[in-house]
């Protein structure tokens, strides 16, 4: 917990895009009611994490990489994947992604699929490009030691 409050990388991002906290925001309350010992504590109920997490999905879809760690296990110890997927994940998704869909109407006056739009622009058109390209090593010789910077001994250990 202090490695996250006193990161100097979070009080950049954070406030970088209201997205980013907003996902961070609906990341934070779906993990608090994800019931992770699969007991239902603390008033933890996976439909409320479920539907939440769709939220965070639908604010910012690269949250979407951040749930599969959470999503896959879940499916693979279920005794029925498919029964989860039909009776609890896809309500919330469709329920999200509908009043997702009323909102970008309200707004843009057309249907417009934000999540669509998202992927063609940066998967198939390249548009993350423009923002940026490093080879992969970058990440280990730049990218983690300018998040870690303050907390490289902490990190170390």
């Amino acid at each position: 917990l202090f490695c996250q409050l006193a990161n100097w990388f979070n009080f950049y991002c954070l406030v970088r895009t209201f997205s980013n906290s907003l996902e961070a925001m609906f990341t934070i309350v779906a993990l608090f009611h994800w019931p992770w010992d699969g007991a239902n504590t603390h008033g933890s109920d996976r439909r409320l994490g479920w539907m939440f997490a769709a939220i965070a999905c639908a604010v910012r879809p690269t949250s979407l990489l951040t749930w599969a760690f959470h999503i896959i296990p879940v499916l693979l110890d279920a005794p029925n994947p498919a029964s989860l997927v039909i009776g609890e994940i896809l309500p919330a998704g469709l329920m999200v992604l509908a009043v997702s869909t009323a909102v970008d109407y309200v707004i843009y006056g057309s249907f417009v699929l934000v999540p669509y739009n998202f992927v063609a622009f940066n998967v198939f058109g390249g548009g993350s490009s423009a923002y940026g390209s490093q080879p992969f090593y970058w990440y280990f010789t730049a990218g983690f030691p300018a998040m870690a910077l303050t907390m490289i001994p902490l990190v170390l250990l």
